[in-house]
């Protein structure tokens, strides 16, 4: 028989082991060790329950833990556990739904140590206990649950460099924070803000996502019109200059039938079809429904043959769009006389927005979280006095959409470091407009541009490493259909800025006001691909001979009030 190795060694190898645990019953019950062997055994395990400085590090504290109970019941777990792990525990216990009561005060900075999945259902489940009246909670008290902690960070970034940090919950909290004190969600300044402040602590390679909290788009819900088939209703004008209807398809015996029983329906012989008076044109109206007849007779013809047309979701979301952010239409649609939603210039006939009850709250988004709070997200349109249901909710939507764009940008193209601020921005929209890669040894470490491009029609993301400047020094967008550099308004609005905020806006800027440099305004373009002047072909339409690059921009209905 062989011997026991010595404790020494066994000691070793427990410590080593990612479940001791488990390891030291199966020697318990296969007499591998003594009595006293385990107890000596399980005292050096249980000392080594150190204080959890990752989320790994919590999973798998739990996991052995509740082992215990079954493989050692003599062991007082109240007696093992430091006060830190006993917190972070509490935290976990309850979002898994274990029976421990809701404090808020206990969840305060652990929820960082949560697997990002975890900490989702974290929002969730209290949302879900605020819907049926379990649990009252004030916006701002959410901010504390969410605070940064560098250290947990950092040891994330060290352990788990390959994955993705989902900022989306940080996101909602800070957005229901500033509806809560301004009546309004983050601005695109602050959105940055959130994410740079998650960019600084997350390491030096790791991914973000907003993945999460916001409800998928399945692609438009689009009107197809069904116009073929060999079924079809025709205006014509008889012999005697009276129009009349005329019935074309296919012989049908029950189709026969129910022509018959039209008001003055008749059968010509000759062209063998059937006529009815123009009088009759309802009959022949509901007729064609039922029947799913073509009209061909005055009037639109896709809106005549609204009975004909089917809705189909197209197979994937329109360009730039993660999240549905349509607004809801007060009008019904012209053809289908239903209900539609607008989304990038276009209908969608069927959103993607979801009010989930208390039952389903595992899937509720902001929009379920606003709602619970109570607030309005309502706006008024700018032009009229229209309300727009849920409107301040999609624009935002609509940000977080774009903001997408903007992440995948804020690495280093050579070591895929982040990127770091270079310096505050004066005043610009985003306030951090320039970044370096944070690698210091990176040979690719040039100053880099990030910015969205100034058209609201244009989602595009103007990024230095990808374009040039113009004759002003404005980076120029790449879009095909936007290709915008500088504008007039733009200078304007940025000198303003700058007097608002107490600062002398330069003598350049002043120039460049006064003289009304900006090429938007003057209908000048510049190529993104060499940043020589295009030359204009027609109205709206720009060509590089060089580049071989050509922008299109009558959609954009620009203002060209300074036209040379």
């Amino acid at each position: 028989m062989l011997s026991a190795p010595p404790l020494d060694k066994l000691l070793s190898f427990l410590r080593s082991d990612k479940h001791p645990l488990t390891r030291l019953a199966r020697w318990r019950s296969t007499e591998r060790c003594s009595t006293g062997e385990v107890t000596t055994l399980l005292a050096d395990i249980l000392g080594n329950f150190l204080d959890c400085q990752t989320s790994s590090d919590l999973h798998r504290l739990s996991e052995q833990l509740s082992l215990l109970p079954d493989l050692f019941p003599e062991v007082d777990l109240n007696s093992i556990i430091s006060p830190h792990n006993t917190r972070l525990l509490y935290v976990l216990r309850w979002t898994r739904g274990e029976a421990v009561p809701f404090n808020l005060d206990k969840f305060k900075n652990p929820l960082v140590y949560l697997r990002p999945t975890d900490q989702l259902i974290f929002l969730r489940r209290m949302f879900g206990g605020v819907a049926r009246e379990e649990i009252v909670l004030n916006p701002t008290e959410l901010l504390a649950v969410t605070a940064i902690d560098l250290d947990v960070y950092h040891l994330a970034a060290k352990h788990h460099p390959e994955d993705h940090l989902d900022i989306s919950l940080h996101i909602v909290i800070a957005a229901l924070n500033a509806y809560a004190e301004h009546g309004r969600f983050l601005l695109e300044g602050e959105l940055l803000k959130v994410v740079l402040q998650n960019l600084w602590f997350a390491g030096d390679q790791r991914r973000f996502t907003i993945d999460h909290l916001f409800e998928y788009c399945a692609g438009r819900m689009v009107l197809e019109n069904n116009l073929g088939g060999n079924r079809r209703i025709q205006k014509e004008m008889n012999g005697d200059n009276h129009h009349v209807l005329i019935f074309h398809f296919p012989y049908d015996a029950d189709l026969v039938l129910a022509v018959k029983r039209l008001p003055g329906a008749r059968y010509l012989v000759d062209r063998k079809v059937w006529q009815l008076p123009y009088s009759q044109m309802a009959a022949a109206t509901q007729f064609a429904h039922e029947h799913r007849f073509r009209l061909e007779t005055e009037g639109d013809r896709y809106v005549n043959n609204a009975h004909l047309a089917t809705f189909k979701r197209e197979e994937t979301p329109p360009p730039g769009i993660r999240y549905c952010e349509g607004r809801r239409s007060n009008k019904p649609g012209n053809i289908s006389g239903k209900t539609f939603w607008w989304c990038h210039n276009k209908p969608c006939h069927q959103n993607c927005q979801t009010v989930h009850d208390s039952e389903k709250w595992e899937k509720y988004t902001l929009l379920d979280f606003c709602r619970l709070l109570g607030f309005n997200l309502d706006s008024e349109s700018k032009y009229n006095s229209e309300v727009i249901p849920f409107g301040k909710y999609h624009q935002f939507v609509s940000l977080i959409n774009r903001f997408r764009i903007l992440l995948d940008h804020l690495y280093c193209r050579s070591c895929e470091y982040v990127l770091q601020p270079a310096e505050d921005s004066h005043y610009a929209f985003y306030r951090v407009v320039r970044f370096r890669c944070r690698n210091t040894a990176c040979p690719d470490n040039h100053e880099v541009y990030l910015h969205h491009c100034f058209n609201k029609k244009c989602s595009s993301i103007i990024d230095s490493r990808d374009t040039k400047k113009c004759s002003n020094g404005w980076h120029i967008c790449t879009n095909g259909r936007c290709g915008c550099c500088c504008s007039h308004g733009k200078n304007v609005e940025r000198k303003q800025n700058l007097l608002t905020n107490g600062l002398h806006p330069g003598a350049k800027l002043l120039a460049d006001v006064a003289n009304k440099v900006g090429h938007l305004e003057r209908g000048i373009n510049f190529c993104h691909g060499c940043g020589t002047k295009m030359n204009k072909l027609a109205n709206e339409i720009y060509n590089c001979p060089d580049c071989f690059i050509a922008y299109e921009t009558i959609s954009n209905r620009f203002d060209r009030s300074n036209m040379e």
